[in-house]
């Protein structure tokens, strides 16, 4: 027997086995959390900074008075992660909502002691995201960093978040890292994370008022600090410059940067702006004992030049080339040795023999930064391309002598 009105007898079935809106939450009921700040007490316990988004504040002009700040911090003091989540909302009158939390900012002190139980936390939290970016700060607290406020970037985390960008296009010092990245370096066979350092330049005291935003020229403000190298854990170094660049250009994250060379007697004369690179590693066994050979490639231009020189002449570009070669390869063995001497595989130079040697990787794993990486035989080869001269090929530099 047909039924005469089966879309009738579905809608009613939907209307009782589909049900409304049960797991609602209301904006007014949630914190929206956008940076958390993890320190270390004296007594042995977490300290926890939670950076809130004040959404109506955001949109509209700070006022005078304490009034119409975009984000406010609080914290809270525990023994764990957990606890120091759930005693947030003693403090606030709001649920905490971590699912668009964007940074994650690591005391220095914290960092030395050992941060391995704190990323297994914020891994299980299925609110969560370990695309995070994640920070130190260097020479203090995650505290003070989160409540420095920042004059063009209303929320101080995006302004932490964009600056490490930035830097990673323009200047090769800093790579864009996440709590991904972290526990995959943890994780991973002959490979040791890094972690961008932050600091504050200024006072810090008068960085948390609305005085920072109220001067053309900030009493305080936040910036870019280096590469810290971790090793199980722990912040065990702070490379800056060329060293950090290294990590960078072996890990194929440089996206631009440059490189000074003296011509003619004279220091820093040409400057040279990569626009590409690739690098290309390869392992192997000399005598039985591990060797890696870092293959360099880079194009990019003639930025800047100090004295005359006429950049049309072939033998003069053969001349740069040769000079910029060596001046990289230079560079980048300095930065790979420093490593080294901290004992510390940044490159993953171990991970490669791993996939390349497995059986003999079994031998090598046991004590590999602490001897393999530390004596590995490192031969570095760069080829340079100079493309182009930017609007200028010869100087307006006057008495031109290019010979």
């Amino acid at each position: 027997m047909k039924t005469k009105y089966p879309l009738l007898i579905i809608c009613i079935i939907s209307t009782v086995l589909i049900s409304g809106c049960w797991g609602k939450k209301e904006l007014t009921d949630i914190a929206f959390i956008i940076a958390v700040g993890l320190d270390k007490a004296e007594d042995g316990d977490y300290i926890a900074s939670f950076q809130i988004v004040n959404p109506g504040n955001v949109a509209g002009s700070a006022q005078s008075g304490g009034q119409g700040l975009p984000v406010a911090v609080y914290k809270t003091k525990g023994k764990d992660l957990v606890s120091l989540a759930k005693l947030g909302s003693k403090r606030v009158s709001r649920r905490l909502y971590f699912a668009h939390t964007n940074l994650v900012v690591i005391g220095e002190e914290l960092a030395k002691e050992g941060m391995l139980d704190l990323f297994d936390a914020l891994e299980r939290d299925k609110e969560f995201r370990i695309t995070t970016s994640i920070v130190i700060a260097r020479n203090g607290t995650a505290e003070d960093l989160l409540k420095l406020l920042t004059p063009i970037d209303k929320i101080p985390a995006n302004k932490i978040i964009k600056t490490i960008l930035f830097t990673e296009k323009t200047i090769g010092e800093n790579i864009d890292v996440n709590v991904n990245d972290v526990i995959t370096g943890f994780v991973s066979p002959g490979r040791e994370p890094v972690i961008n350092g932050f600091s504050i330049y200024g006072d810090k005291n008068i960085g948390g008022t609305m005085t920072n935003l109220s001067s053309t020229e900030p009493s305080a403000y936040l910036g870019a600090n280096g590469l810290g190298y971790i090793k199980n854990g722990k912040l065990v170094d702070w490379v800056t410059g060329d060293n950090a660049k290294t990590v960078g250009f072996i890990q194929n994250k440089t996206r631009s940067t440059s490189v000074q060379i003296p011509w003619k007697g004279k220091e820093n004369a040409i400057v040279y702006s990569i626009q590409n690179q690739h690098t290309d590693s390869k392992p192997s066994l000399q005598n039985g004992k591990p060797s890696i050979t870092v293959n360099i490639q880079s194009e990019g231009i003639i930025a800047q030049a100090d004295l005359p020189i006429d950049l049309t002449d072939p033998l003069v570009l053969n001349k740069l080339n040769q000079q910029l070669e060596t001046a990289i390869e230079e560079k980048v063995l300095q930065g790979i040795k420093r490593a080294q001497k901290d004992r510390c595989d940044v490159f993953g130079f171990g991970e490669m023999f791993y996939r390349k040697y497995p059986r003999m990787w079994n031998d090598m794993k046991k004590n590999w930064n602490d001897a393999g990486f530390k004596n590995l035989q490192i031969k570095v080869k760069a080829k340079v391309y100079i493309r182009r001269s930017e609007l200028r090929n010869k100087p307006f530099l006057p008495n031109m002598d290019n010979n």
